[in-house]
């Protein structure tokens, strides 16, 4: 990448992640969409909609179907929101979550943006 990928999607206007096979896990791409905060239009296979509930899912990737969720999307038609992420309480949850389950390590960890 000529910089980090957040900057790349911050430049974006909408991102558009289709996908034709189904993968047996999202791709890290997803998330750092929904982190940036930026509208997303992707397929609903896999655990697309579990990663990123807000995005415009497509159930194919026809060209039509692609041009018109982009054109909702960068017209303000469709309802999506961007998901902006808190890490600090993603952090909180994960350390609550390892102390819960009898972690005998205790974790120190930070977010360091």
């Amino acid at each position: 990448y000529p910089g980090p990928i957040q900057n790349i999607i911050k430049s974006c206007d909408v991102v558009v992640l289709p996908f034709v096979h189904n993968t047996l896990e999202p791709p890290l791409t997803l998330l750092e969409v929904s982190a940036v905060g930026k509208p997303l239009v992707t397929t609903n296979i896999g655990g697309n909609k579990e990663v990123n509930p807000q995005a415009v899912f497509l159930e194919d990737c026809s060209s039509r179907s692609l041009s018109q969720a982009i054109n909702e999307t960068m017209h303000g038609k469709s309802k999506t929101k961007p998901v902006i992420y808190d890490w600090e309480k993603t952090i909180s949850t994960i350390t609550n979550l390892y102390q819960e389950i009898g972690s005998s390590t205790p974790l120190n960890l930070k977010w360091l943006p």
